[in-house]
């Protein structure tokens, strides 16, 4: 998989998030099943940063602020990154 199929993946999927809230918003509002509404909404708050049980909240677009989450999180993120470098060389 070369670096172009990665890039176009990626906006591929970057271009599909607005579908994608779309979708969660419509079930939240008009799904027939009240269970499926529930989720819908717990999906959305949990995305949007709210941890569902807590009144945490994380920094809106920045990720962690708790100092263990945030060095858990970059090491997900070196994985991630060592991953991606491994599909692309050569």
């Amino acid at each position: 998989m070369g670096k172009d199929c990665l890039q176009a993946t990626k906006t591929r999927l970057q271009a599909a998030t607005h579908t994608a809230v779309a979708t969660l918003e419509d079930l939240a509002r008009n799904a027939k099943n009240p269970e499926t509404r529930r989720k819908a909404a717990l999906d959305i708050l949990t995305l949007s940063g709210f941890t569902p049980g807590t009144q945490a909240l994380y920094a809106l677009g920045i990720g962690p602020t708790d100092p263990a989450k945030v060095d858990d999180k970059r090491k997900q993120e070196k994985v991630w990154d060592n991953l991606i470098k491994e599909l692309t060389a050569g």
